[in-house]
């Protein structure tokens, strides 16, 4: 409708439910249908015709994690993860090398297995699903499908920050139909995140989040992924694509990549909220997301929160970092006056700086 045309979409069927997976699609669409899961969104699949020959698509959006505790939720998403298993094994039941691409937001790293200490029982994604990294390992009978971030370098394995390391809750995940020489066939070492610096990429170098504010913003808090596919010229499935470098372990490491931010060049081009023009309106929502460089007095309120005004408005001054926050909060005790580089946004309706860590303090 705002002049995305040329598509095929399908949709999702949920019995409740504003929000839904979708598909958009260059090529005809064959066949829709969608699976229910607890307490998350329907699987939606879609039979999609590439140039005569069988793709399907699987989109997904599991259970969300909460808390600290890996268990709280990994029920739901072992659930959600065995619908999507047995579809896959009817389809490879037919046919072991049915071309199949398995997509969305799974609510779980690909290597959740390992990064998830605490985790007791199987993982939804590793050991239900059967999500792993071995390239070759699809070729045999043991292995169906591998996880497209073993494409990737450990350390660029990242499509969204939480509490100050990146994660990898999107996913790309093939099947061993999309190596042979026969249907859609998967382009070797193809498999990227887009980030577009200045659209989807905010000043921090995270993803630009997207902001129901009075002036909306942003896009999301995950980076997208892509892949690209081509047809085969064989039509043998019998016979196996080439490939460079591939994969050979089933695992990822357990270490967790930090999301740094380079604060320099991001100090250095921040506004400074003392040289505004005092009949501009901070809050009319086209200053959201942007730096600024703050002096003022802030105080304690009977919650325990820093806070300060800007004429009538009351803003949070926040991090996430808890040890920083109370550091914070002593501060402010002692010392009501504070310079500091924060974030301007909302969050549950607030005006908030956020600072992103006690170097965003001077």
């Amino acid at each position: 409708e705002a002049g995305m045309n040329g598509y095929q979409v399908a949709v999702a069927e949920e019995a409740s439910g504003a929000v839904r997976n979708v598909l958009f699609s260059r090529f005809p669409i064959k066949a829709v249908r969608s699976h229910p899961t607890q307490d998350a969104r329907a699987i939606l699949e879609v039979e999609l015709t590439v140039d005569g020959h069988a793709l399907t698509v699987f989109v997904n959006h599991w259970k969300s994690m909460r808390g600290k505790n890996p268990n709280d939720t990994e029920d739901v998403r072992r659930q959600n993860a065995q619908v999507l298993r047995d579809r896959i094994d009817a389809l490879l039941l037919a046919d072991p090398n049915h071309d199949i691409l398995v997509g969305g937001d799974l609510n779980s790293h690909y290597n959740h297995k390992q990064r998830e200490r605490g985790l007791t029982g199987p993982s939804a994604i590793n050991d239900v699903l059967g999500s792993q990294g071995n390239e070759l390992a699809v070729r045999g009978k043991q292995r169906d499908l591998y996880n497209l971030w073993f494409e990737l370098p450990s350390d660029q394995r990242a499509s969204e920050e939480f509490d100050g390391v990146w994660g990898t809750l999107m996913h790309l995940i093939i099947s061993r139909g999309l190596y042979d020489q026969r249907g859609v066939q998967y382009v070797d070492n193809s498999f990227a995140v887009l980030r577009i610096p200045g659209m989807n990429v905010n000043a921090k170098g995270l993803p630009n989040a997207f902001s129901r504010g009075r002036v909306p913003y942003g896009f999301s808090d995950h980076f997208p992924l892509y892949a690209r596919f081509t047809v085969a010229t064989e039509n043998k499935a019998d016979k196996w694509m080439s490939l460079a470098k591939p994969s050979d372990t089933e695992n990822g490491p357990s270490t967790l990549v930090p999301a740094e931010i380079e604060t320099a060049s991001l100090f250095a081009t921040a506004v400074k909220l003392s040289e505004l023009p005092k009949e501009m309106d901070l809050f009319d929502g086209t200053h959201d997301g942007k730096i600024f460089y703050v002096e003022a007095e802030a105080f304690v309120n009977d919650r325990g929160f820093v806070k300060m005004k800007i004429g009538d408005t009351e803003l949070d001054i926040f991090s996430r970092d808890r040890k920083f926050r109370e550091e914070l909060t002593k501060r402010v005790a002692s010392n009501p006056k504070l310079r500091f580089y924060g974030e301007l946004g909302r969050y549950q309706n607030r005006w908030q700086f956020m600072l992103w860590g006690p170097e965003w303090l001077k």
